[in-house]
C-alpha cells in the first residue's frame, strides 16, 4: 500500500502544472493584417474597472509572425466614453521566451470598423468571443481552421 501511494504521489508531481493563474478569453479575430491570422485574448482575471476607464491585459497571437516573435502581451488601458485605448507597456514573445520591449502607446481613438473598435466594445460591455481558452492552443486551432 505504501508502495502504491508513492507512486501516486510521483505521477501527480509529473503532471504539469497549469501555465499561470491567468484565466484568457478571445476578444476579436482579425484574418486582415499583415502577420496573418491574428486573435487577441484579454485575461478576465486582470480586468479592472474604474469608472469609465477599463485596465486589462492583453495577448495578441500571429498566425504568420516573422522569426523573431510570434505573440504580443500588453497592458492595455480603455476609455468607453471616450473610446479610446493605450498601452502602459508592450513586450514581444516568442512562445514563453520575452523577447524586445517596445514600449507604451499614447492613449488615442479606436477608428470605427478596425479591431481596436471591437477590443473596446467588447471590454466595455464585457462580452467574448469565448470562455476560458489557451491562447497557443486556441489560436493554433483557429489558424488552422482558416
Amino acid at each position: 500500500m505504501r508502495k502504491a501511494i508513492l507512486l501516486i504521489m510521483l505521477a501527480a508531481a509529473a503532471v504539469p502544472a497549469a501555465a499561470s493563474a491567468e484565466t484568457w478569453r478571445a476578444i476579436t479575430i482579425d484574418d486582415k493584417t499583415n502577420r496573418g491570422i491574428a486573435v487577441a485574448y484579454a485575461d478576465a482575471d486582470s480586468i479592472e474597472r474604474d469608472g469609465d476607464e477599463i485596465r486589462f491585459t492583453m495577448q495578441v497571437r500571429f498566425g504568420s509572425p516573422p522569426p523573431h516573435f510570434d505573440s504580443l502581451r500588453s497592458h492595455m488601458r480603455l476609455e468607453c466614453d471616450a473610446r479610446r485605448w493605450g498601452s502602459e507597456d508592450n513586450r514581444l514573445y516568442l512562445g514563453d521566451r520575452r523577447g524586445d520591449d517596445i514600449g507604451p502607446t499614447e492613449m488615442a481613438a479606436v477608428r470605427p470598423e478596425t479591431n481596436g473598435s471591437i477590443i473596446v466594445d467588447s471590454l466595455c460591455a464585457g462580452r467574448f468571443l469565448t470562455g476560458p481558452v489557451d491562447p497557443a492552443v486556441h489560436s493554433r486551432e483557429v489558424f488552422g481552421a482558416r
